[in-house]
């Protein structure tokens, strides 16, 4: 509550038509990496004087900071229900499944549900929105996925698929600059991963009108 309550009184709104104050974000990797740089920039030249804080993260952990008082929003690309948040659905996003240029697999340009099983995967860690998104899409089509290596950081999952240790899967923002230099082969499969980013927001914020605001912002902004 304490957290709260500081967050609360870091907000202020002038007696112009901007807001000044500090606003807490927790993005998950993929959003706060390639999303939320540039709409935190450019929310801020509407309103100048508000200071933005950017924390990254798991989708996992960006709940655990909503629901602490430690943001004051958030943005997940984990699907989620939760009885003390508020989740509003917001950009659409696909996971991509890619290899080595050196591995076999590039020579057919995609990959069957029985050689899934076969693959070492080189994966996102537990908590992780994509990870969490991808296993979803396996199990749906009963594949299981049982050697992987688990990496943090999207930059070691490239480097370690750029080795040709295994085959990765990440965020199309994340991978595509990579395969439009032809550094990643991307691979067709039948799973389905298609996901949807969204924007999860303590209910002890719903009144603050700054919180309020870059809701609105983000609910009309595409990247």
């Amino acid at each position: 509550m304490n957290q709260m309550l500081t967050l609360q009184s870091q907000i202020q709104r002038p007696q112009s038509n901007t807001f000044q104050g500090t606003l807490n974000v927790a993005a998950s990797v993929t959003i706060g990496s390639y999303v939320m740089p540039k709409l935190l920039a450019d929310f801020v030249k509407q309103h100048p004087l508000v200071e933005p804080k950017l924390q990254i993260s798991n989708s996992e952990r960006v709940v655990t900071m909503l629901t602490a008082g430690q943001v004051h929003i958030g943005l997940i690309e984990a699907p989620i229900t939760h009885q003390q948040l508020l989740i509003s659905p917001w950009l659409d996003d696909q996971l991509v499944i890619f290899c080595s240029q050196e591995n076999e697999l590039a020579k057919q340009n995609k990959l069957s549900l029985e050689q899934m099983q076969d693959q070492r995967w080189i994966l996102r860690e537990h908590g992780s929105g994509t990870r969490s998104v991808f296993i979803s899409a396996t199990q749906q089509q009963g594949v299981m996925v049982s050697n992987s290596m688990d990496l943090a950081r999207q930059e070691a999952i490239k480097q370690a698929v750029k080795a040709n240790l295994g085959i990765g899967v990440l965020s199309h923002l994340s991978i595509r600059q990579e395969i439009e230099l032809g550094l990643f082969k991307r691979l067709k499969t039948p799973l389905d991963l298609n996901r949807k980013f969204s924007i999860v927001q303590s209910k002890h914020y719903t009144n603050n009108q700054l919180v309020h605001a870059f809701h609105e912002f983000l609910l009309t902004t595409t990247t």
